[in-house]
């Protein structure tokens, strides 16, 4: 049976930008003669993108959904704090940002032509108008601590399309492929897996990790924040505080206006024709590309439980040894 695929490319832009960087910075410490060769970020961005879905293993009946990030988020409206220290990070590194996202774009583009693959990213989808119409927006914004233009437009996450993917595909396994800690609380359902880029395995990168409980991930952040968008919690935190950090936070629930319009796309998802002829690097990663439909370097849920298992058992041991030798040292 045929599977969705849902990939999050701010987790692959991101990661094949500072891919680069590292790579420029050895060359400028003498770690790489100067005529090395230097992948580009768009080249990284396209080889990671091939080597997660080798990973995963894709039938040419799957539906591979490339999840993007729009412009400015709608929770920045409901939380001017909301993901706030990413601009001083990206600021911290010699990198033109406007000019490798620009290059990556245009690789995502011709992918998007030459594929099958369902490309879900849009910018532009509110204002402050339509947000204080909602439900959610005449309950906590309040219209004067709006310091900006109040036609400022709002997008979608690559969170609410992974979202709303889980509630459109409920007959059909889903995978969701991410960096993203957040997206561990979709996986509450037995059709939804969790394929982490952070951890390696097996001479890549890319592992299924087992979610025990999704609902419990959300209550924790929703208790107490989440450091990595920048959501927290104050000393003197309300009921009005924690119900606006369950509605950034809960991919779960997503509020109607924001899954209504992503659910109205993926039930009508184009059909679409592959010309590989079409992907970018024609003499080196588009003649790679057909691989991803390949079974040899499948990473199965399975394998992923039972590397868990043991890496547990390891640290299990561990721990017990050293409590013995703790002991032993008091003993002496």
């Amino acid at each position: 049976m045929s599977k969705i695929i849902c990939l999050d490319l701010g987790s692959i832009i991101h990661t094949a930008i500072f891919q680069n960087y590292a790579m420029l910075q050895k060359q400028k410490e003498g770690k790489f003669s100067e005529d090395a060769f230097i992948p580009s970020s768009s080249y990284n961005f396209m080889n990671s993108l091939i080597s997660m879905l080798k990973r995963v293993g894709v039938s040419k009946d799957d539906v591979v959904v490339l999840a993007g990030d729009g412009r400015n988020s709608w929770r920045k409206a409901f939380d001017k704090n909301y993901k706030g220290q990413r601009k001083a990070v990206r600021e911290g590194f010699d990198i033109d940002w406007s000019a490798e996202y620009g290059k990556i774009n245009k690789v995502i583009s011709k992918i998007d032509e030459a594929t099958n693959f369902q490309l879900v990213w849009k910018s532009g989808n509110y204002n402050y108008l339509d947000l204080l119409n909602t439900e959610e927006g005449r309950k906590y914004i309040d219209v004067e601590e709006i310091n900006e233009p109040l036609d400022t437009e709002f997008s979608w996450e690559a969170d609410d399309i992974a979202g709303t993917c889980c509630k459109v595909f409920k007959d059909k396994d889903i995978v969701l492929i991410t960096k993203d800690a957040d997206w561990e609380m979709l996986a509450v359902n037995p059709n939804v897996k969790f394929f982490s880029m952070n951890m390696k395995w097996k001479g890549g990168t890319g592992v299924y990790k087992q979610v025990d409980n999704g609902y419990k991930i959300l209550e924790k952040k929703i208790r107490l924040g989440d450091v990595s968008d920048n959501v927290k919690v104050s000393e003197n935190d309300t009921e009005k505080d924690k119900e606006i950090r369950k509605l950034i936070i809960d991919l779960i629930n997503l509020p109607k206006w924001i899954e209504e319009p992503i659910k109205e796309i993926l039930e009508n998802l184009p059909k679409k024709e592959c010309n590989f002829d079409l992907l970018p690097f024609p003499n080196s990663l588009a003649k790679r590309f057909p691989q991803i439909y390949a079974n040899d370097k499948i990473i199965t849920v399975e394998d992923s439980i039972k590397r868990m298992e043991r890496k547990n058992v390891r640290a299990k041991n561990k721990k017990i040894k050293s409590k013995k030798m703790k002991t032993m040292r008091k003993m002496k």
